[in-house]
């Protein structure tokens, strides 16, 4: 049986994980979604 302590902490840590890989995929997103709407930017590439 987990301390609820250490669970709280680990829950913690999975929900920022989390967080951390949506803005990542948000950013992937917002890319690609710039890169087909201005093909050839090379900001974007």
């Amino acid at each position: 049986n987990i301390p609820a302590g250490k669970a709280k902490k680990l829950k913690n840590k999975l929900r920022k994980q989390q967080e951390k890989q949506k803005q990542i995929e948000d950013e992937q997103r917002r890319k690609e979604f710039q890169h087909n709407r201005y093909p050839g930017t090379s900001e974007f590439d």
